[in-house]
């Protein structure tokens, strides 16, 4: 919390978990053995990868990063995961003086999700107090 009050609220929560089926790991195994079986390999490739990753947050992937701060925890099939917030330097905050709200769309249920909320039309509601039937396809054609 100490980090959040002197750089505000994290702009970017970010998680990756190793993949078993990464290159790196897959050459480095003798035949039939599974990544399961050389938790060091995983570990190894795993902190290479984090590396990476945070030199391309440094070097400005996201933005100009002013911090971050992880945490690395093995889930229950053994494979590392990190947790990662990232504080990006406020340029659109200070450029527009005003709430901002920035998400990253990663899978087609998000992209659905968009399209249909952008794409919803005016807000609206049909009742039928009749107790008649009612044409379900006319009344959508209608609007």
């Amino acid at each position: 919390m100490a980090i959040c009050r002197h750089f505000h609220k994290p702009d970017l929560f970010l998680t990756m978990t190793a993949n078993p089926k990464w290159p790196e790991i897959i050459h480095s195994l003798f035949p039939g053995q599974t990544a399961t079986d050389h938790p060091d390999i995983v570990s190894w490739v795993f902190e290479q990868k984090k590396k990476a990753l945070l030199k391309l947050i440094d070097n400005g992937f996201f933005g100009t990063a002013v911090a971050h701060i992880h945490t690395i925890e093995f889930q229950k099939r053994g494979l590392p995961h990190i947790y990662l917030l990232i504080f990006l330097y406020p340029q659109l905050l200070l450029l527009f003086d005003c709430h901002l709200n920035v998400e990253i769309s990663a899978g087609l249920g998000t992209v659905k999700y968009l399209s249909k909320y952008i794409y919803k039309g005016p807000d609206r509601a049909t009742m039928d107090i009749s107790g008649g039937v009612q044409d379900e396809i006319k009344a959508h054609l209608d609007g």
